[in-house]
């Protein structure tokens, strides 16, 4: 049975990282990683952006994603406390710093983050990093 969703995804992840390792291949050389683990998670963040989104209030046009969503998916990642997180579905770059900033006051600190566009100009693929 084919997946083509997984494929697609694993597709975008791979590109983001060779185009990730292009462009930091042309900075000073980064010192060496200390051996050990590396843990890698992705993750659909399911529009982490303003939408049209049902409420308790009924129907809402460009809609915020609700705080109590938002709260529920940074304690999944303070539980995977992935080194890179790459994450589906995140809204233009203030959201991504929303989340980095709101991550950061839990103390789960990402210091590198990147987002890839798309053809959708809301959703985008990011990533989260301890690591350059």
């Amino acid at each position: 049975m084919r997946h083509p969703k997984l494929l697609t995804t694993l597709g975008a992840i791979l590109c983001v990282l060779a185009i990730a390792e292009a462009a930091t291949s042309m900075l000073e050389p980064l010192p060496p990683v200390t051996p050990g683990t590396l843990r890698i998670a992705t993750y659909n963040l399911e529009n982490y952006v303003s939408a049209d989104r049902m409420t308790q209030a009924g129907f809402r046009k460009e809609y915020p994603k609700p705080e109590r969503e938002k709260a529920a998916l940074r304690k999944v990642m303070r539980d995977i406390s992935a080194d890179v997180l790459v994450m589906q579905e995140m809204g233009p770059g203030p959201y991504l710093e929303e989340l980095r900033r709101d991550l950061r006051a839990e103390g789960l600190v990402y210091p590198y983050s990147a987002l890839a566009s798309a053809a959708d100009s809301e959703r985008h693929i990011a990533i989260l990093s301890r690591r350059p």
